[in-house]
């Protein structure tokens, strides 16, 4: 009997990935086309969820960033793709970053966010069937991964209150549950991140059981996992001493080039004008 609720994660992914190079569009560099030949999955029940090309992959995302910046993110063990904001500047080892997180889409309720219809198992064109949907913070998983369980951020972060009053011992905290990628915002380049997540078990009552009958549904927490990564020093140094420093001086040059242009421009003008003075024969 193979019980391994992450058994799914002991192979080496076998996607093949399709992206943009930005030969004829340069701000659409690293965007997928397509995963496996298709630009879409089809593991849920709406093209809305199922659709992947636009999106980033996790290793290569979109260049010239600003606060106002939103990224679609691609993971392969999420099946779908998250959606991602600017939540702060920060800076690290040296290097300016924007924290991306996910927004309150992903992982948002059909109530708040009608689009999300196609996360709720049974549903068809839009149509949400019975109690089949999850209330804010939860995604059921079988769809994804064949495993019976749920995700939510650790510690039900930023999930219903029906979830975390139905557990004791929860102390939900953004510097602690919440995912997060710092990118440097002229490259795109991942600086660090983490990805949190929460494995649960839905637990219900069965009404034809006396014992259950009247039990209430929730989450019971099972494991979450805290995945981080960081460039290493060396890599940090490439980017801080090479490719920053000629990011600046070719910003540098383009300003000094527009001055020079400028001054030739003045400099022309007034040469004209001198000439012409002196073919009128104005006095000095």
């Amino acid at each position: 009997m193979n019980v391994g609720v992450l058994r799914f994660r002991n192979d080496s992914l076998s996607e093949t990935f399709e992206i943009y190079r930005g030969n004829k569009d340069f701000n659409k560099i690293g965007q997928i086309v397509s995963v496996n030949g298709q630009p879409s999955v089809t593991n849920w029940f709406g093209e809305a969820c199922n659709k992947v090309a636009g999106s980033y992959d996790e290793s290569l995302l979109q260049p010239f960033l600003t606060r106002d910046s939103f990224l679609n993110v691609y993971g392969s063990d999420l099946c779908t793709t998250t959606p991602m904001s600017v939540e702060s500047t920060t800076s690290f080892k040296g290097i300016d970053c924007l924290k991306f997180t996910p927004n309150e889409r992903f992982l948002g309720s059909v109530v708040d966010f009608p689009e999300n219809y196609c996360y709720c198992p049974g549903s068809i064109e839009k149509i949400t069937l019975g109690q089949s949907c999850m209330r804010t913070g939860a995604m059921e998983f079988a769809a994804c991964q064949a495993v019976p369980v749920v995700l939510t951020f650790p510690h039900f972060y930023k999930a219903s209150r029906y979830y975390q009053n139905a557990v004791d011992g929860l102390s939900p905290d953004s510097d602690t549950h919440q995912s997060y990628v710092s990118l440097e915002p002229t490259t795109g380049i991942p600086i660090n991140g983490a990805k949190r997540i929460q494995i649960n078990f839905q637990l219900k009552g069965t009404p034809a059981m006396k014992m259950t009958g009247k039990a209430r549904d929730l989450l019971m927490p099972f494991l979450w996992i805290d995945e981080k990564v960081e460039l290493g020093d060396d890599q940090l140094s490439m980017i801080k001493d090479t490719l920053l420093k000629m990011l600046k001086i070719a910003n540098i040059a383009q300003w000094v080039l527009i001055a020079i242009g400028i001054l030739m421009v003045l400099v022309g003008s007034i040469m004209s004008f001198i000439s012409a003075r002196r073919e009128h024969g104005h006095p000095d």
